[in-house]
């Protein structure tokens, strides 16, 4: 998984590769845990898949990202500033 830019003002642009087709839902939590976005379970078919998360009217502050493909999750941090 990557993403980009970080940090970020506006648009969050997520990149992800699958090895085959999956079942993928991710969600934003800010520093204390709260869940601000969470999104519905789709099905993705096999390859490079992109997401565009707009965060503009977000706080500034630290954020994180939890991927689920499947049986696999993935985290990463981004900034909002």
């Amino acid at each position: 998984m990557s993403f980009y830019p970080n940090p970020t003002n506006g648009d969050l642009y997520l990149d992800f590769i699958l090895k085959e087709n999956a079942d993928v839902s991710f969600e934003i939590v800010d520093i204390n845990g709260a869940i601000l976005h969470k999104s519905k379970e789709q099905k993705y078919s096999t390859g490079q898949q992109n997401l565009n998360l707009n965060v503009n009217g977000w706080v500034s502050g630290i954020y994180f990202i939890k991927l689920s493909c499947n049986n696999e999750i993935s985290h990463a941090k981004f900034i909002k500033n």
